[in-house]
């Protein structure tokens, strides 16, 4: 392995100031190379648009130093601004046993309030509280980001998976607005299978309360969408289609 001394010597030779991407690669190689004392002296002040990135060094260098303690409410902060289960696995992983059930607690009702519907919906899943997450679902539905499609297709099919049905409509329908507003026709395939997958829950008798019916989903989305007829046609030949309801994965940016 190579000495990351002689790298950061040659790097401050032309930039004795360097910058945050020079800064995380110092950290990175003391680091790999299990020097983590040499790596902290590098962490200090903002790092600007890589401030997370310098936050989450820091947790990782004071963790290889032992020092969990200091840690743990920096993987906390991380956690609670992210809902990244990566950091709240660390952030458990730096408290003592019996602290972790509070901080469990105390993720859940992070999660609970938090802006990003998807991300909270996606970690409350992780603690295995399936009704929590389409709570949360139903609760903030007109604040799901449909445009998050590589979050909310998984997502789709882990609540379809655990028979919550209504958080699975909440899910496919903004996917569903996302691409028709956008007017994405490469996607329509995508919005054809989710339109396919709705029908077949409302036909089910499925109670979507507290959101709206599938039949005023319907009138909303043919007042705003009636002449794109290239959907309207894929939706129809869906629910023909043995496949039709499922989504088959693929990215519709991929399309």
């Amino acid at each position: 392995m190579r000495d990351p001394d002689v790298d950061v010597r040659a790097t401050l030779r032309y930039s004795p100031e360097p910058n945050p991407n020079q800064r995380q690669s110092f950290v990175r190689a003391y680091l790999d190379a299990d020097r983590a004392a040499d790596a902290l002296s590098w962490l200090d002040g903002s790092w600007g648009h890589l401030e997370r990135s310098r936050q989450a060094l820091l947790a990782e260098t004071l963790e290889h130093l032992g020092r969990h303690g200091e840690s743990a409410p920096i993987r906390q902060r991380l956690f609670e601004r992210t809902l990244d289960d990566i950091h709240y696995q660390h952030w458990l992983e730096c408290l003592p046993a019996s602290a972790r059930g509070e901080a469990t607690a105390r993720a859940r009702t992070v999660a609970l309030g938090h802006d990003e519907v998807a991300a909270a919906a996606e970690f409350l899943l992780t603690l295995g509280d399936a009704a929590a997450a389409e709570q949360k679902l139903l609760v903030d539905a007109a604040r799901i980001d449909g445009n998050d499609y590589v979050r909310l297709a998984p997502l789709a099919r882990t609540l379809h998976a655990c028979e919550c049905l209504r958080g699975e409509i909440a899910v496919l329908r903004a996917l569903t607005r996302a691409i028709l507003d956008r007017g994405y026709t490469r996607a329509y395939g995508h919005a054809g299978r989710y339109w396919s997958r709705m029908v077949a829950i409302a036909e089910s008798g499925a109670d979507l309360r507290p959101l709206p019916s599938h039949a005023e989903f319907e009138a909303e989305i043919r007042s705003r969408h009636a002449r794109k007829a290239s959907f309207w046609t894929r939706a129809e030949s869906a629910r023909h289609d043995p496949r039709g309801s499922r989504d088959d994965g693929d990215d519709p940016e991929e399309a």
